[in-house]
Order: structure tokens, then C-alpha cells, then sequence
């Protein structure tokens, strides 16, 4: 029985992560960020691109909802002055390997286009 036991615990040490490879194309206002990443599901990653005088960043987190249902979250904004100021945080619930994209707009911040695609490419242990 102890060896079924400690059997059981090794397996279950060793659940695989997945990880992604997103291409992502981001358009806030007239600045065009188009980065791709790969992540681990339930990791956040953080792209930063120079345009013009400002820094612009987006966050991105990936999780497992069904059998191929990703659940992606977006922090989308700029850095002013070293602060990370969040214009957008656009949600997509989305199937592995098809590109889903969604447009926000707000008085304050314009408008914000957001589009992706997901594939899973690894799962490690």
C-alpha cells in the first residue's frame, strides 16, 4: 500500500504546465503593438515597446478553462513618468488555435483593438 501511496504523490508531482505561443496584435489609438510571446498557463507576460515619447505594455495571462477553452486576460496601457497606468483589460474566452478579437473604446482612453491567437506548443513537467 505505501508504495501504490508514494506512487500516486510522484505522479501527481509531475503535472504537466502548458505553455503557449500567443500572437498578439494590440492597436491603442494609433499605436500598433503587435509582440508574441510564449507563456505558462497562469503566468503573467509582460511586453514593453518604445512609440515615440512613451513606453507601451501589455500583460497577458493564459489559463486552462475546458479541454481546448483558454481563458486569456489582458492588462493593456502606458508608462508615464515609471508608472504603469492600465487603459484596457480586455478578457477573451477563446478555443486553442483560432483568433478572437474584440475592440473597446472609452471616452477617457480612446479605443483599444485587441486580437489573438493561442497554441499550445509545449507542456513540461
Amino acid at each position: 500500500m505505501k508504495y501504490t501511496v508514494l506512487f500516486l504523490l510522484s505522479f501527481s508531482a509531475m503535472a504537466a504546465i502548458p505553455t503557449y505561443d500567443l500572437k498578439i496584435k494590440v492597436q491603442h489609438n494609433n499605436d500598433i503593438i503587435t509582440p508574441r510571446v510564449m507563456v505558462k498557463s497562469q503566468e503573467v507576460a509582460t511586453t514593453i515597446r518604445e512609440i515615440g515619447e512613451n513606453e507601451k505594455f501589455v500583460d497577458v495571462v493564459v489559463t486552462e478553462k475546458a479541454a481546448d477553452v483558454l481563458r486569456i486576460k489582458f492588462a493593456i496601457g502606458t508608462i508615464i513618468d515609471g508608472e504603469r497606468v492600465i487603459q484596457a483589460t480586455p478578457e477573451f474566452l477563446v478555443h486553442e488555435n483560432q483568433t478572437a478579437t474584440m475592440t473597446t473604446t472609452n471616452e477617457d482612453e480612446g479605443s483599444v483593438f485587441v486580437s489573438v491567437n493561442a497554441q499550445k506548443i509545449i507542456e513540461e513537467e
